[in-house]
Order: C-alpha cells, then structure tokens, then sequence
C-alpha cells in the first residue's frame, strides 16, 4: 500500500477538507465546531415555481476518510445536512445533535424548546456500524426529549459479504459476530430519499420509502490492499498484508477484515463470486434477492438500479472495464438495469478496491404496496435523475440500452481475452505446411516479446511487443480451434439435473443453464453435460417442434413433439408452455440419432437420452422407457465442456 501522502498528519485535516468541500457549493455553511456542513436558508436557492415546500430535512454523517461522503452529498435535493467524524472515527452525540438543529432550521437561530412552523422534521440515515448507532441513537433521544422535532431514522447495513448461507461454517461463525456493515449502498439511499423529501413528501413516507430500499440493497466490495491513514505509521501488520496477487473480498472501509482472502484470478472470476454472493444474500428469508419471470431463453429479473463504487484507489481505465465486465455477466443471466452509475462514491482513503451494489426497484415497490395506506408505486429512477446541488452526486441523464443494442457477441477481443469462439474467422482451409510456418512465426514473436517491448520503451510507448503478442495468440487460437460438424442451422442441446428436487433440465441457452448452476442448485449431467445432441433452431423438412413444459407443482421439466400430449398436461396436469426448445426429425436418417425419454413415476420426473447405455442403466434404476421423442444429431467425442465457475 502507498504510505505518501501530502498531508503526513490528521490534525486539522478533516476540518480543512470540509472547509474545501463547502467552497464547492454556494448554498453551504460550515459549523466548525461540530463539524457540520448545511444548507442554508439565506443562501439556498429558492424551490421551483409549482413544487411543494420540502418539509423533511435528510441527514447523514459518519467519520471522515469516506469523501466525497456526506459533506459532498449535501445541497438541494440530497441532504440538507451532514456531519463528520474524525478519520474513521463516528461524531459525538453532541455533533450529531447540533447536526440536527441544523438541518431542521436550515441555519435559522435555534430555539430548542419553541420551534416555528418553518422548521422542518429531520429524516436520519445511518450506516450500521457500532459508533455510529450508539451516537446517532443518543443524539435522536436528545432531542427528542428536548425540542418538537419529529425525527424518523433509517439504518443501512447493505453490506452481504458476512452474510452467507448457514451451510458456509466459518462464514456463519463470523457471521454471529459481525453484522450487515454500511457500504456504499448509503449514498444511493441518500439521494433517493433526499430527492423523495424535496418533493414535499411527509416524513412518514420518507421514512417507509428508506426502509424499503434498504431492505431490498445489497452491497458487496473487494479490496486489493488495505488503505493507509495519514500519520498512522507504516499501516496494518506483516500479519494482516496482502500478497501481490491476493485480494480481499468483504475487506470494510475502515480496514475491517473481509470474509475471505483469495488468490487472483482476474476480473471475470472476481466479479463472478462479487455478484454470486448478492444474489444468495436472501437465502433463508423466504425470497430469492431478485425474481425471475419465464425461462426458455427469455427471462425478465425484476428492474434494478446498479451502483458500481471506487474505493479511492482504483483508476478510472479499470473502474470503466470493471462496469463493462458486471454489465456482461447481468446481461448473461438476463439483468439489464434500468439505471447504471459508478464514480467514487464513498471511499476508504486510498484504497485500491471497488464495490458492487444493486438495488431492486421491483422489490421496493412490491414491499411498499404491502404498506397499508400505501396508494402509488415510486419511480425510483425519476428521484435518481431530480436535480441536487450537492457537488459530490455523480448520476445519470438516460436510461441504458437493453440487451437489443447491448450486443455482447459484437464486443472486440484482446488479448488473452476469453471467448467461447475465436477472435479471428476464416474458411478453416490452411494447408498443413502454411500452419506450421505461420504457428513458427507467432511462437518466434511470443519468444521475443520482451525483447521487442524493451526496444520500443527506449525508442517509443513501450507497447510494441505487446500489440505483436495480441496479434501472435489471437493467430494461434484460430489455428487451435475446431469447427462444430453439426451440420447448420443446429444448436447443442445441454443437460442439468437438480438432485435435491430430482428435475432433469435440458436447453439450447448455455446462459440459461449456467444461470439455473449458479442460483438453483443445478449440476451439469454428465461429464461435459453431454448426454444428448443437436437439434434444428427453425423447422425443416420432415421435423417437428420439441416443446418445452413445466409443472411447479411436480417441479418437473417435460418436453414432448405431441400437441396432443402439450395440451393434455396443461389441461389436465398443472403444465404450462415455456415455448419450444427447438426442431428434431420425426424418422431415423444419416447421421442421426435417436433421443429417449424416460419417466420416474415416485419422483415425477422426465429424462432424455442420446445413450443407450444410459438409457439401460436408467431402466434398472426405476426409470420406464416410454418413447422415441425424436432424432437428433449426436455430440462429438471432443464437444467443448461448459465451462462452469464453482462457487466458492
């Protein structure tokens, strides 16, 4: 970690940098005694012609280090106020306190016990940690006792990284230790219920709005080192520091360890793990954190708001390529957000990290109108989107593209990048002595790519060895890769069971596949998952549509080429259509293959099968060969394996 800093002690930093923060915006004041930076009544803009008198001031605070969190968060439309502790240390209750007279009289002369009707109620957002709940706490008991102000708090605790499923031992041991920690996910709720509040809602609303969207945030982060404090000596212990290849997935803003310590692996596999774990943070509620409508290749999640955040010391090339990197993996198990910002947001000094949060939109507004007297759903993405003052918001103008111009099969590919085809196409047509010449020259230029990188630092940018590497493996995956022989038009069909629920799963949608691994307890069949073959994505002669069925009630996938059959189990057996899965022939041919299906009655469930083997080891087991399905084109020896990333 970098220990230089231009300021090498803490004394007086925090207010110095408050006093800076306030230079920034016209409609700020600084209480240097309580360290508070509000917006003032005589300086602040007036509201819009036609809008409501805001009657809620919303505030937040917590120790310094985090900035541009919270004094760069206060201005119209956000918070009317906010205080700040020392470097990662909570305010006083006394701060606090004068905090709230603060924002409640915008600045007016302060009348504890005789308040006028220009003085606003005060909504408080606070960040789950143990500091900051006892004084916050206190400072609302204070003046509640002390003055007419109605106060309503809000606790964010988004953090999920200490929140895995029971089965995980060591993650439940610490678990009942340490709870959901404040992240990033604070500032979303501030300029959400900031922008709720400068509507004029009531602070009843505002309230029940903050709870919602907490209770559907989740955040997670990951730290690369740990962040160095001015004037702290040389940082954390020999103990406690990170290997050069090492990050710490659920490392805290204050240095806090995380949940576990691994190895690096790059960002895809990182970011993976990052989302996996906000997508199981509800497992034991009740509920999934995000709900999913159909299957077949045309899943519809909930709506949800992405907020990607910089934990200070992450550039802004990588920050970019990080957002581009969660956007593809959303997209691939169909989440396309509706809203997408990332900038340094709340940050740990100098850290080098980032964080990853998600709101679900759809889920606060299915909690909200449970609320009795609850009347209309909230557009959340219109609050994001409201003007504020505050110098520090970094947000967005338009909604994102959907997976129609988001196209991920257009996206270039560099070097060493992943991809299930090659990055450069051709007829396949090389003769063997061509090959070998070309793959001599590449291996040459692979063997000399340090040398010619040394000569272009001394004479150029120093990135010519690498763009000729680029080139070099991009040539030498096309040469390494092998054509599919199933004939055009066809797609593979892949196979997943769920053991717990004994449901045999088959699709055309390797993303639909991987998504049921993931997040429902699925495994491939098989090896490679190759049990079965390919099949014809459009109708040709002489084949029929494979539908796809399935029961929730018997938790069991059926397909069948019988309309007959279709329309019998919707009637008659709790089916519904999910589409079709593709096209098989109705006779045997060249080339093709019979696919079998078999049923266990006891366990209400379908297979299907390309094996004769299997189809025999099936039958000694309790399976019933039924039929024939249809004939399809059977998987090569050398069929690619799904790749698939074990959850850690």
């Amino acid at each position: 970690m970098s220990t230089k800093h231009l300021f090498n002690s803490a004394d007086g930093l925090v207010l110095k940098s408050l006093r800076g923060a306030v230079a920034l915006s016209p409609s700020l004041k600084l209480h240097s005694a309580s360290k508070s930076v509000y917006v003032a009544h005589d300086l602040s803009p007036p509201a819009k012609e036609g809008n409501p008198r805001a009657t809620v001031a919303v505030i937040s605070g917590g120790g310094a280090g985090h900035e541009p969190a919270h004094a760069g968060y206060t201005g119209r439309g956000m918070l009317s106020a906010s205080v700040s502790g020392d470097i990662f240390a909570s305010p006083s209750a006394k701060q606090i306190l004068q905090t709230i007279y603060l924002a409640s009289s915008s600045g007016a002369s302060i009348v504890e016990t005789d308040l006028a009707d220009v003085y606003k109620d005060v909504l408080v957002i606070i960040n789950n940690y143990t500091g900051d709940r006892l004084n916050f706490g206190l400072a609302i008991e204070k003046a509640l006792a002390s003055s007419r102000i109605k106060i309503e708090s809000v606790v964010v605790a988004d953090d999920v990284s200490l929140l895995r499923p029971a089965s995980d031992s060591d993650a439940q041991a610490r678990r009942s230790l340490v709870g959901a920690r404040g992240l990033a996910g604070n500032i979303l709720v501030c300029k959400v219920l900031g922008a709720f509040a400068e509507r004029g809602e009531s602070l009843a609303r505002v309230k029940r709005l903050g709870d919602a969207v907490v209770y559907n945030l989740a955040s997670i982060g990951v730290g690369l080192e740990h962040c160095h404090v001015p004037g702290r000596g040389s940082g954390v212990s020999d103990a406690m520091r990170m290997a050069d290849d090492e990050c710490e997935i659920g490392l805290g803003l204050h240095n806090e360890p995380g949940v576990t310590r691994k190895k690096m692996e790059g960002s895809e596999k990182l970011v993976q793990e990052m989302l996996s774990l906000i997508m199981r943070s509800k497992e034991g509620s009740g509920a999934p954190f995000l709900q999913f409508q159909g299957l077949n290749g045309n899943l519809e999640a909930d709506e949800v708001v992405l907020f990607v955040n910089n934990l200070g010391g992450m550039s802004q090339l990588e920050m970019n390529a990080v957002l581009d990197e969660i956007l593809e993996q959303l997209a691939a198990i169909s989440i396309y957000p509706v809203r997408v910002c990332s900038s340094a947001y709340m940050t740990s000094l100098n850290a080098p990290g980032f964080s990853i949060s998600i709101l679900n939109l759809s889920g606060v507004n299915r909690v909200l109108q449970a609320s009795p007297g609850w009347d209309i759903a909230v557009n959340i993405p219109d609050l994001l989107d409201d003007p504020t003052d505050a110098a520090g918001w970094v947000g967005v103008r338009s909604q994102p593209s959907k997976k129609s111009t988001r196209d991920l099969e257009l996206h270039l590919q560099g070097a060493g990048a992943t991809s299930s085809s090659p990055a450069i196409q051709g007829s396949g047509n090389v003769s063997y002595n061509v090959e070998r010449a070309i793959r001599s020259a590449c291996e040459s230029v692979l063997r000399q790519e340090e040398a010619i990188t040394e000569f272009d630092t001394v004479l150029g940018d120093g990135d010519c060895g690498e763009t000729f590497a680029a080139g070099a493996k991009a040539i030498l995956a096309y040469l390494d890769s092998t054509e599919s022989r199933a004939p055009p038009g066809t797609t593979r069909i892949w196979s997943a069971m769920n053991t717990d629920r004994i449901d045999h799963f088959y699709s055309t949608n390797d993303t639909e596949v991987k998504f049921l691994i993931d997040f429902y307890g699925f495994s491939l069949e098989g090896p490679k998952g190759t049990t079965t073959g390919y099949i014809y994505t459009e109708e040709q002669a002489d084949t029929v549509p494979l539908f796809r069925l399935y029961s929730i009630g018997l938790i069991d996938h059926f397909y069948t080429t019988s309309a007959l059959e279709r329309d019998h189990s919707v009637k008659r057996l709790g089916y519904h259509v999910e589409g079709t899965l593709g096209y098989v022939y109705t006779s045997s041919g060249p080339g093709l293959v019979p696919l079998y299906r078999l049923h266990n009655a006891p366990a209400h469930d379908h297979y299907y099968t390309t094996s004769e083997q299997e189809r025999e080891d099936a039958s000694r087991n309790g399976w019933t060969q039924e039929e024939v399905v249809g004939y399809i084109y059977p998987l090569e020896e050398d069929a690619p394996v799904l790749e698939i990333t074990p959850k850690s």
